[in-house]
């Protein structure tokens, strides 16, 4: 007979953003959505989670900004309770590999996420100046997620 072994459930928020709607970065939040349109603070959730019984959340990044994404390493390690972060990269600049590789070189540092669904081209991700970004992802092996929608599958 195996020893029992208690299980431990780990609850988790999978998708958190903090933002500043103030640099005009974050295009979704336009002046008259009350609730997006106000600075979001690393914090703020905290109450929220507490109140779900939840122990960790994933920091989303809330633009599709090199910029927006650098900065939340230094968030997640200040803020208790933040387990993974979510980045962006351009794949198609190739200045975005050192980008790329300063986040995927961070433990908490879990997937790459381009904003797909806001590029009005459905096959840039498939261009050749594209390819690029593609194989750093590959080469870094951080994992990736197309944050995509139908007329993307249609394009493939």
């Amino acid at each position: 007979m195996r020893p029992r072994v208690d299980a431990v459930i780990f609850r988790i928020d999978a998708h958190q953003h903090n933002w500043n709607p103030a640099p005009g970065d974050c295009h979704r939040m336009t002046p008259d959505d009350a609730i997006l349109a106000r600075p979001y603070a690393p914090n703020d959730p905290e109450p929220a989670l507490r109140a779900c019984g939840l122990q960790a959340t994933v920091l989303i990044q809330a633009a599709a900004t090199v910029c927006g994404s650098g900065h939340l390493p230094g968030i997640a390690d200040a803020t208790p309770g933040v387990a993974g972060v979510v980045g962006w990269m351009n794949f198609g600049a190739g200045t975005d590999r050192r980008t790329l590789e300063r986040l995927a070189g961070y433990p908490k540092f879990v997937v790459f996420r381009p904003m797909i669904k806001d590029i009005p081209d459905g096959n840039r991700m498939l261009r050749d100046d594209v390819q690029r970004g593609h194989r750093a992802v590959e080469e870094l092996n951080p994992a990736f997620d197309a944050l995509g929608c139908p007329r993307h599958r249609a394009s493939s």
